[in-house]
């Protein structure tokens, strides 16, 4: 798997570039953002009771975040190809009172998600820019 969300450069997809490629993997909603969903998110926002009616958990997250309205601002939960105007992207920086959010940053309890590494953060912004893809 290509997650190293304790240390280590994350390395989307599990695989490494072709020889004398520099264009970096595909990140993968399955292989890549999925593990970081399932640590940070899932213990909220899963079917049985997702909080803010957002359910992440493994086959649901593409459907809950991508072209979907957000409940607390008017962005897009995921907005494919701007991770500047996803709202996803700002409650993981804690930003989202400064898009019009609100709430607390994400996941719970952090101050601007010191939960989560700024490597997972970027990764799923990478994921965001290259348009979201459920892969």
């Amino acid at each position: 798997m290509g997650v190293g969300i304790a240390s280590g450069p994350l390395v989307a997809g599990g695989n490494e570039p072709a020889a004398g490629d520099d264009t970096p993997p595909a990140v993968s909603l399955a292989f890549d953002l999925q593990p970081i969903f399932d640590t940070y998110c899932v213990q909220c926002h899963l079917l049985e009771s997702a909080q803010g009616g957002l359910v992440i958990e493994n086959g649901e997250a593409w459907a809950n975040l991508v072209n979907i309205d957000s409940t607390q601002t008017a962005m897009k939960r995921v907005n494919p190809g701007h991770p500047e105007g996803s709202y996803l992207s700002h409650k993981l920086r804690g930003t989202h009172l400064q898009v019009g959010g609100s709430g607390q940053p994400m996941p719970y309890g952090s101050e601007a998600s010191a939960g989560i590494s700024a490597e997972a953060v970027e990764l799923i912004d990478r994921w965001i820019s290259e348009g979201a893809t459920d892969n």
